[in-house]
């Protein structure tokens, strides 16, 4: 008899709105028409997307705000700064590096507006230009770690291993307990082939935070390079207090999320469902090494490290994911699937378990958890499961057939006629449940019910061709005996 394995979905971080228009469309669509240029290059008023009718309704409001404080006051820096951080947020970079630009010129001793055009350019893969904004962020404050190690992600981007190495060490010397510099500094080491000491740098870092999941990330890449055997392999993701976020503190980039409300996860998903899980991979890496303490995109990120096989990490970035949300229903979920996918069933229980806990209404771990119990032969505890995932939801036809197929094993014939009916009457074409539901008429004493469904099998076909014959030469078999029980009663 078939198993089937209903499809677990993947996370969905739910409940954002969505911008149908994004990026090349409005990048380059920034409306000139109107500025009045001031003598020194600065603009009186600030730029708009052309095409702002088609955003999205919620966007477009807050942009028209933000535009409208900038009019009031055109001389506030900030006021320039806070519009830009609004449409990097909603992938407007073009826009976002008119309006740094504007901040910049009217205080251009103020070292952030140079670190978010930087960012911003570096996202735009204008990596000599970022590198050219960050060194000016840095002249002006030439101790704040994490610009140092941004710098040095540029370098490593544009291939230059020597300027990566120096910008690391740099963000380490001016700032030791920030985590930037150090992972660079094995990145670079990575890059080289010097696994060992990559290895022994990260190992360091888990010593200090054992659950950091950028960490674990980059130490399971590590070690995978380094052909590393399991058993050597340190263990990350343990719980963690708040105080390790201090380790990724960066308060210029953590001034960006008060203005984030549209995340990319609609594009990511698609991008996903799409199998293009290398493009999402680049960017949601360099999106978890600028905001480590911020997980709203890391079940995309584990779902792409899946798709490509990078299993260690997949489970690394979700188990990151629960140290911060313990209650992640979804994470829990694909934790379980991950060890289905490697056929490690008894190790997949624990993860259901947990999120039956958390959410004991959730209809469709009770349904994984009863599947799995019933493919490991533990069908009275299968039974109790998958009677509950029916009363949370019926709507899965599967849950009857492992349902009623336990029951037989238990001797329940009444109960497995009943559930394998309900079964077959949404999937008629089930050969394997009409063999069963025909060994539960055979048991029941209904012969002639028996008959119907071994003509049905037959004109079906199966696979199950020896089971076939024992419940045809069982019901021959019952069928003589009620011969003879009549001729008996008749003499």
């Amino acid at each position: 008899m078939r198993s089937p394995r209903p499809e677990l979905p993947t996370q969905s971080r739910g409940g954002w709105r969505a911008l149908p228009v994004l990026l090349a469309a409005l990048a380059a669509s920034c409306a000139d028409g109107g500025r009045a240029a001031l003598p020194d290059g600065q603009l009186a008023q600030p730029p708009l997307p052309g095409n702002l009718d088609s955003i999205d309704p919620d966007v477009r409001e807050r942009i028209e705000a933000s535009s409208a404080r900038v009019s009031e006051d055109p001389a506030g820096a900030d006021r320039w700064a806070d519009l830009g951080q609004l449409y990097e947020v909603v992938g407007l970079r073009a826009q976002a590096l008119d309006c740094y630009a504007q901040a910049q010129l009217r205080d251009a001793d103020e070292p952030r507006w140079w670190y978010r055009s930087a960012i911003c350019r570096g996202r735009m893969d204008d990596v000599r230009t970022a590198l050219a904004d960050m060194d000016h962020a840095l002249a002006l404050a030439p101790d704040y770690g994490p610009a140092h190690y941004r710098r040095g992600m540029f370098a490593l981007e544009d291939g230059d291993l020597d300027t990566a190495w120096s910008a690391f060490q740099r963000a380490v010397d001016v700032a030791p307990d920030y985590f930037g510099g150090w992972t660079g500094m094995a990145r670079v080491h990575l890059q080289r082939d010097e696994t060992d000491d990559a290895v022994r740098v990260l190992e360091s870092l888990v010593d200090r935070s054992p659950s950091d999941g950028t960490v674990g990330a980059l130490l399971a890449s590590a070690y995978r390079q380094a052909q590393t055997p399991e058993g050597e392999r340190r263990t990350v993701g343990r719980p963690t207090s708040e105080e390790d976020k201090r380790f990724w503190d960066d308060p210029w980039q953590s001034e960006l999320r008060s203005f984030r409300r549209a995340p990319e996860s609609h594009r990511i998903t698609r991008l996903l469902q799409r199998g293009k899980a290398g493009p999402v991979i680049r960017k949601l890496e360099r999106r978890r090494d600028e905001e480590p303490d911020n997980t709203e995109f890391l079940p995309e990120l584990a779902e792409a490290y899946f798709q490509v096989g990078r299993v260690d990490e997949a489970r690394a970035t979700y188990l990151a994911l629960l140290e911060r949300e313990p209650d992640d229903v979804g994470a829990c979920m694909a934790l379980a699937r991950f060890h289905e996918a490697a056929e490690e069933l008894r190790d997949a229980l624990p993860w259901y378990d947990r999120a039956i806990r958390i959410d004991p209404s959730f209809g469709m771990a009770w349904a994984a958890r009863g599947r799995i119990l019933f493919e490991g032969a533990q069908y009275g505890p299968a039974i109790e499961t998958l009677e509950t995932a029916l009363e949370l939801d019926q709507r899965d036809a599967d849950l009857y057939l492992w349902l009623g197929a336990s029951r037989m094993f238990v001797s329940d014939w009444d109960g497995a006629k009943r559930d394998l009916g309900v079964y077959l009457s949404n999937e008629p074409d089930d050969s394997d449940a009409h063999l069963y539901l025909a060994k539960a008429h055979v048991k029941l004493g209904e012969l002639d019910a028996a008959d119907a469904e071994l003509e049905r099998v037959r004109a079906l076909g199966t696979s199950m061709r020896a089971m076939l014959d024992q419940i045809e030469s069982t019901l021959e078999r019952a069928r003589s005996r009620q011969a003879r029980d009549r001729g008996k009663q008749g003499s």
